[in-house]
């Protein structure tokens, strides 16, 4: 995965149409209502494609009916069991860097169980106590159905020379419906490292991330901020002792966080605010670190973590004027402690 460094802070936009102290209460907090990332600029590289992937998740609830009959017996017993499939739909949206061509393709996945359960028979009394002429059980019967469906979209950069596991590359899954207070550490989304072994020569050295985040419920706008990652893609020696990084299997990459080039500012009555990263956790809401090293032939992500704050308000220096008025005032009063002196001086000659 990556060494990240995260001292830099950036800017986030805030239109002047509410007083500042709305962020200051958690009655006010602020709303993340989505995150996305788009990545540009590879330097370096060969085969360089730019990918959109969309993921529909859907799980169905189908709960159904049995109802059994047993001979000579004075009732059925009705049985219902809850069913809940999966189906999964991914569509890939692929444009060459060189050439800018787009090609698109899609899968659905076959409906999968992922949970069964059965309820406890019940048993339902004949009318009259009237015996069973046989043994039957009836076909399930559907007594309700419920579809929920899912869409997480990953914004993925590939390069290399793919020689059988696929390209090397970067992705960025974007979170959602976050509620924080100024100063607050929250999840911006999370970051992937594909780690794929590919042709010598042809791995970017470095890329851009334009991460745009959209607020709602305050008077925040949407904004862009430029990150950049150099990318570290290390040989494949053999031996894990001779890895630069600590390394499972030899030998794992670094991605190393840099310092965007641009750096957007933006304040509100006077108050200028930052959105700062914090760093990266494994685990969600694990204790967020800058250390981040990609293990070879893996897929390794980790959240991203960052906070907004509000920068000190500089002291405005005084007026020319009002420093002339001090620098006036403390002549006069030396002038006065002289005239004195001088006075005292003559009475005693």
């Amino acid at each position: 995965m990556a060494t990240f460094n995260f001292l830099t802070k950036f800017s986030i936009a805030i239109t002047a149409t509410t007083a500042l102290g709305c962020f200051a209460s958690s009655a006010n907090a602020l709303s993340l209502t989505s995150s996305s990332g788009t990545w540009s600029k590879p330097v370096g590289g060969s085969y360089v494609n730019y990918q959109d992937i969309t993921t529909n998740t859907t799980l169905q609830t189908d709960t159904t009916l049995t109802t059994q009959a047993i001979k000579n017996l004075t009732y059925t017993t009705n049985t219902t069991t809850t069913t809940v499939t999966k189906t999964t739909s991914v569509a890939t949206k692929t444009t060459d860097a060189i050439t800018g061509k787009i090609s698109t393709t899609s899968t659905t996945s076959q409906p999968s169980i992922v949970s069964t359960v059965t309820g406890t028979p019940q048993i339902i009394n004949n009318t009259g106590n009237k015996k069973n002429s046989a043994t039957t059980t009836s076909a399930p019967k559907l007594l309700s159905t419920n579809k929920a469906t899912t869409t997480a979209t990953e914004n993925q950069v590939r390069w290399g020379k793919d020689v059988g596991n696929g390209q090397s590359g970067l992705g960025f899954q974007g979170a959602s419906n976050l509620t924080f207070d100024l100063n607050q550490v929250f999840q911006i989304g999370t970051l992937t490292h594909y780690n794929n072994a590919i042709a010598a020569g042809t791995a970017a050295s470095k890329v851009d991330l334009g991460l745009n985040l959209n607020f709602s419920g305050l008077p925040v706008a949407s904004q862009t901020f430029n990150f950049s990652f150099n990318i570290d893609e290390t040989p494949n020696v053999g031996d894990i002792s001779k890895c630069p990084y600590y390394s499972v299997t030899a030998c794992s990459d670094k991605i190393s966080f840099s310092t965007p080039k641009n750096v957007n500012s933006f304040s509100i009555a006077g108050v200028d605010y930052t959105l700062q990263l914090v760093g990266f956790s494994e685990s969600a809401n694990g204790t967020p670190v800058t250390n981040f090293i990609s293990q070879e032939g893996r897929s390794n992500s980790a959240y991203l973590y960052a906070k907004i704050t509000a920068v000190p308000s500089k002291r405005v220096p005084e007026s020319s004027s009002a420093l002339g008025v001090v620098a006036f005032g403390a002549l006069a009063a030396s002038s006065m402690v002289n005239q004195k002196q001088r006075v005292k001086a003559t009475a005693k000659v």
